[in-house]
């Protein structure tokens, strides 16, 4: 049995069951929805079926945690290139690549920084790596879920609101 099966990250075995539960879930679809429709394409009829529709697609290919590393790697490409007017990193060539690296992030934002540095890091040749996660993050499980994916582990927090 595996002690750490619900804090530890998916592994390319659960990567299929994982994301059927993503795209069967009501909440993903609702979210897709409201991040790439304004509010009145929302009341579309059958708008949620064809959004689902699209997910399934998209999804087909993915099988492995790099597979969905993969198009998680596009989408941050993408916003790099859409929201960031300058974006730079300095001394990477001080880092080894076959030596372990612990990075810190200022918690400015959590994801978005790790999800940069991943990115950049794996544009120089390094091989990604696993993030720290919060649950007071993730009160949806497939948020828990989209995390995980991307070789997030869970950290179990005390308090139990975000601030605490």
């Amino acid at each position: 049995m595996d002690p750490f099966k619900d804090i530890r990250p998916y592994t390319d075995s659960e990567v299929d069951q994982v994301l059927q539960s993503l795209t069967s879930n009501a909440s993903v679809v609702n979210a897709l929805i409201g991040l790439q429709f304004p509010s009145i394409v929302s009341k579309i009829p059958f708008i949620k079926f064809f959004v689902k529709q699209k997910l399934i697609s998209k999804l087909k290919n993915i099988h492995t945690i790099d597979d969905y590393q993969n198009v998680f790697k596009s989408l941050m490409e993408n916003v790099v290139q859409e929201s960031i007017s300058k974006f730079s990193v300095n001394g990477l060539e001080n880092l080894n690549q076959n030596d372990s690296h612990l990075f810190i992030s200022n918690h400015r934002d959590i994801s978005l920084d790790a999800a940069l540095l991943a990115l950049n890091l794996y544009q120089s040749g390094f091989k990604t790596f696993n993030i720290a996660v919060g649950n007071n993050l993730m009160e949806e499980r497939w948020a828990s879920d989209l995390f995980r994916l991307n070789k997030s582990f869970v950290i179990h927090r005390s308090g139990g609101t975000k601030k605490e």
